[in-house]
């Protein structure tokens, strides 16, 4: 077999296992991984993105990205060290042949004088191909080897990055969804108040998490019995955060006491409605189904509504959890 012929046989080799293919992929890959950090670093480094949605869908989709390209560069990896590893095969075949067709010119050499010129021209000439040959062996294992120490290494970094993607989306999705509320630590712990204390008004802000835990306190309070008269003033925003009891009377810290118990109010204030509401203006949704909290009209800004029992201002964002 000639020279020519070993090397398209290793080129058609190479077609038939989609090399290119492959160390294509293996680029594409990493390509994906360099996006995914970038994401991550603009979401978790810097405030390029002020949008909270946009800021979690980027990060979100770079994460994802990330564990694609991760995911990406084993699977090259793999294939690509298979692929050599049939290459080195085929190779060290073809390195036999060289050998022995060498060592047979050699011999026919010796038997017959008159074709020594020509056997020992064919042996130098298979000698060179299988020290060529040689040569590619020893490199294309010493990058077998090289993908093999990458991959063990991109393994345990991707593992790693698993690791640390999966802890940030649990951060990330605790800050992103309300307290929840125990019924039964509400239920002890307000069964004492009289059903002149039942009833409480909640200021409910137009934030989704803020605004969505006011909503499921006025449910949690509608649903034990004796079950609290719940009302809603609906703001669009305040500077105050936690769920605040603003005190004004002995009843209003009976029923702060029990709830602060409970799990759910976290301060206890001495303020009057208006300052509970920081001189913005509320729009009274009395005695209504809990609901996510409406867009507060910009064109009509009614006084402060009439207060009914116990005001409780619920937060924005950030809720603190009980110790």
């Amino acid at each position: 077999m000639s020279e020519t012929d070993s090397f398209k046989l290793l080129n058609d080799l190479k077609d038939s296992l989609s090399y290119e293919f492959w160390d294509w992929a293996a680029y594409i890959t990493l390509g994906a991984v360099f996006f995914g950090v970038l994401g991550e670093t603009i979401v978790e480094l810097t405030s390029l993105i002020a949008d909270p949605v946009k800021r979690a869908w980027v990060a979100k989709s770079s994460a994802l990205l990330l564990i694609a390209g991760l995911g990406g560069e084993i699977v090259t990896h793999a294939k690509n060290n298979a692929i050599n590893g049939t290459i080195v095969g085929f190779l060290n075949k073809q390195a036999g042949e060289a050998y022995k067709l060498g060592n047979t010119a050699k011999e026919k050499a010796g038997e017959a004088q008159e074709r020594a010129s020509a056997a020992d021209e064919r042996a130098s000439l298979a000698q060179e191909r299988a020290n060529r040959l040689a040569v590619d062996v020893e490199v294309l294992r010493g990058k077998n080897e090289q993908f093999e120490r990458e991959s063990e290494l991109q393994q345990r970094e991707t593992e790693r990055r698993q690791r640390e993607i999966v802890s940030s989306f649990k951060a990330q999705e605790s800050l992103q969804r309300p307290q929840e509320i125990d019924i039964g630590d509400l239920r002890r712990e307000t069964r004492r108040l009289s059903r002149p204390l039942r009833s409480v008004t909640l200021i409910r802000l137009n934030d989704p998490i803020a605004g969505q835990y006011a909503t499921n306190i006025g449910e949690a309070l509608r649903a034990i019995r004796p079950a609290f008269k719940v009302k809603f003033l609906e703001l669009s925003s305040s500077r105050f955060r936690g769920v605040i009891v603003c005190q004004n009377g002995a009843r209003d810290l009976k029923v702060a006491a029990a709830l602060k118990n409970a799990g759910i109010v976290t301060d206890i204030k001495k303020l009057d409605a208006d300052e509970c509401a920081q001189s913005i203006q509320a729009l009274s949704v009395p005695d209504q189904e809990p609901s996510m909290p409406p867009v507060l009209s910009l064109m009509s800004l009614p006084p402060m509504p009439h207060i009914e029992g116990t005001l409780i201002f619920v937060g924005h964002r950030l809720l603190p959890r009980p110790n």
